[in-house]
This record gives structure tokens, sequence and C-alpha cells, in this order.
């Protein structure tokens, strides 16, 4: 089992990608190496992997080399919002195709399979459909993903204290949590303000429909304190874009490739020499290489 990282070491994630890919190369390790982006997550069932008691309803951080610590309430700095469309395989626990990150719903989400949106078409035609139509897209979700830096003490399994500081990490947002960030945060924002700006408190409320429970996100902004764009949050932000544009650009490759067999032709790259470098070892935007990313990551978004 691979050590645990403290929050301390959490930080030394905050590199920029290219430059920790190049150095695991140098050190003759492959990119399977590179560390995953941590998932910050709303704790559901009431046990964990290893059967012990947890919290449900509080906060953690999933990730394979940190102890999972859990706390009611956390203090979120976002520092990117974008959007994805994935189809997810649950059965065989993988995803089957991926959109291009984009920053707006104007944009052309592009994906893997030469198509967009993974197929499914836009909202609003999406409603009007019968329903036996709309089972057909059941699989693919668009998720608002959050990046940014995560602050609190949480408590693990074992009842032992772990603090972070401004870790970096992403958080999923679909279903009944994919609105609250917009209403809550986005559209309170003050004058001439972005949310980048300001920390944001987060706590899930619990929902019960029938014999179904799940949460629900609360954003609380403190707009009272607003916040500086510090070297070590340049430092994040220039990793977030680094692991986006990397995503982005072996989606696009594929999009391409795919497209191009549709038609019955061989692509011709149009992508220039180091771009496709880029995309030999791409990390998708958990951190992840290409291939480590069918694992069950998304599983719990999914079902929940």
């Amino acid at each position: 089992m691979p050590e645990k990282l403290s929050a301390d070491q959490m930080k030394d994630l905050s590199v920029p990608a290219e430059m920790l890919e190049e150095t695991l190369k140098a050190l003759g390790a492959g990119t399977k190496n590179i560390e995953r982006l941590p998932n910050l997550k709303v704790q559901l069932a009431k046990k964990d992997d290893q059967n012990r008691r947890v919290p449900e309803g509080h906060f953690f951080l999933k990730h394979p080399q940190i102890e999972p610590a859990y706390s009611p309430r956390v203090v979120f700095r976002p520092l990117s919002m974008l959007y994805q469309w994935i189809d997810y395989d649950q059965e065989n626990n993988s995803v089957k195709n991926k959109t291009i990150l984009v920053s707006n719903f104007q944009a052309e989400p592009r994906d893997q399979l030469g198509t967009v949106r993974c197929g499914k078409p836009t909202s609003k035609v999406f409603r009007d459909l019968p329903k036996f139509e709309q089972k057909k897209y059941g699989t693919i979700r668009c998720f608002r993903q959050l990046r940014g830096v995560v602050s609190f003490t949480g408590t693990t399994a074992d009842k032992e204290k772990v603090e972070f500081d401004r870790s970096p990490c992403i958080l999923l947002l679909k279903g009944s949590n994919f609105i609250p960030f917009d209403n809550q945060v986005v559209n309170t924002l003050p004058a001439s303000r972005l949310f980048h700006e300001f920390n944001v408190q987060l706590e899930a409320e619990e929902m019960i429909n029938g014999a179904v429970t799940y949460y629900v996100i609360k954003f609380t902004p403190d707009y009272a304190k607003p916040l500086v764009f510090d070297p070590e949050t340049v430092k994040t932000m220039t990793m977030f874009k680094d692991m986006i544009q990397m995503e982005n650009v072996s989606i696009e490759t594929q999009h391409q490739n795919n497209l191009a067999k549709n038609q019955g032709k061989q692509y011709g790259t149009k992508i220039d020499k180091e771009e496709q470098v880029l995309t030999a070892k791409i990390i998708n935007p958990h951190g992840e290489t290409e291939e480590e990313y069918d694992d069950d990551s998304l599983d719990d978004d999914f079902n929940n």
C-alpha cells in the first residue's frame, strides 16, 4: 500500500503538470505515477471500505495516498469552473466517452468518439423527448467541475485528527448539486468581483425522498474577506491550467481521429509535435493518467 501523504505534502502536488511529468521521466518513472488530484466528496455510506463506522454527510478527500479524514464543513476556495459530459459504464466501472472541458454552454463540447456531448441532445431538445427516448442517455451526465483549494480539520475512522491547509482538489457537481453554486455564489457576487477571490464554506444538507437519502451542498461565501492571488495560489492555478489543457488536447485529438474514421478517412493531425507529446501521456482533470481514468472515482457521483 502506498504511503499516505500529509497535509503539508499535499501542497507539493501544486506544481505545473508538465514539470512533474518531465521530472518523473528523468527519474525513470512513467506517468502512471503522477498523483491524481484529490476529489472532495461527501460521505454517503455508514461504513468505509474497511467496514469502519464513518460519519455520513461529512466531507473528505478521496485519494489513494490520503487517509480519509471527515469534517461536517470545509472552507473551499474555487479557482476554476468548467463543464464536462461523461458517459460512464457502471457495470464495467469505466468511462466510455467524455467531452472536452468547456467554460460555458455556448461552446461545442466535442467528445472522444467524434460526436458532441457524448451523443446526448441539448437540454432543450432532451426535455421534449418521450421518457423512453430519454432513458437511452441515462449513462451520460454533465458535471460542473470546480477546482480549488480546501482547508479543514478532519477526523479519521481511527479518531486521528488531520489538518488540511489549502490542499488542491476537485469538486464534481451534478444532479441536485449542479445548480446551487450558481444560485449561492456566482449570482450573489459583489459588483466587479470574481468567485476566485473568496473562500466559501461548504456544508452538506441531508435530503430525504421516500426511501432515498441524499445530500445537497450548501455554499456560503465569505464576501467580508476578499483574498489575494498570492504566489502559492497562482502556482496552483497554473497546475490546473496545465492539466486542463492536456486533457482537452487529448480529447480533441481522439475526436478528430474518430470523426475521420467515421468518414472512412485517416486523420492527418494538425496539432504540433509538442502537443502530440502531451497527448501521448495525458493527465485528465482528476490528475490520473488516461489509462488510470477508468476506476471508481466517478462511481459514487453517478449513483447519487
